[in-house]
């Protein structure tokens, strides 16, 4: 004996080349899941089921930030419907922007954090600017990676001619 391990055979490299690829894989999966989050919060019309097809049917809906985060938070499918339903008037227009992501694979869970902004119309008048954090779990369920607990933290919440030094927080109640 050397003591030198053996060497990586062909069935230990394809085994870590799967291995790899189911990371990458699942990778994929929680981006999409996000994309498909993101793009159902600025659908039109029927928001709340789009929203909520991107969740797990436990999932959650939290901004952790807010002293009445309790109100805004939504846990399951229909209280998530319900949730993003209401936003149909609230913001009739929206577009939301992901950078930064970081997705952290651990089997069929994964944990990711992204930044976003939005340019956006409050109540049909208001145009606004967002920007934040968020810190997402994620699961498979029925073969789809899923949000199972999104987090939210707001960095602010502004008018287009105000800016967020002059106005971090908006209130968009």
């Amino acid at each position: 004996m050397s003591g030198h391990a053996p060497e990586a055979g062909p069935t230990t490299e394809v085994a870590a080349l799967r291995t790899r690829l189911a990371v990458l894989e699942a990778r994929a999966g929680v981006e999409e899941a996000m994309v498909r989050y993101m793009c159902a919060c600025d659908v039109p019309e029927g928001k709340g089921a789009a929203v909520a097809a991107a969740f797990t049917r436990d999932g959650t809906w939290e901004a952790v930030d807010r002293p009445d985060a309790a109100a805004w938070a939504a846990t399951g499918t229909e209280a998530l419907v319900r949730k993003f339903d209401r936003n149909h008037t609230r913001l009739p227009f929206s577009i939301h922007y992901l950078t930064n992501g970081r997705i952290q694979v651990d089997g069929e869970t994964a944990r990711g954090q992204w930044y976003f902004f939005e340019p956006c119309t409050f109540r049909g008048t208001v145009p606004l600017w967002t920007a934040g954090h968020y810190d997402n779990d994620f699961a498979v369920e029925d073969g789809v990676w899923k949000i199972r607990h999104l987090r939210l933290r707001s960095f602010f919440s502004t008018r287009f001619d105000r800016g967020w030094v002059d106005e971090p927080d908006f209130d968009t109640t």
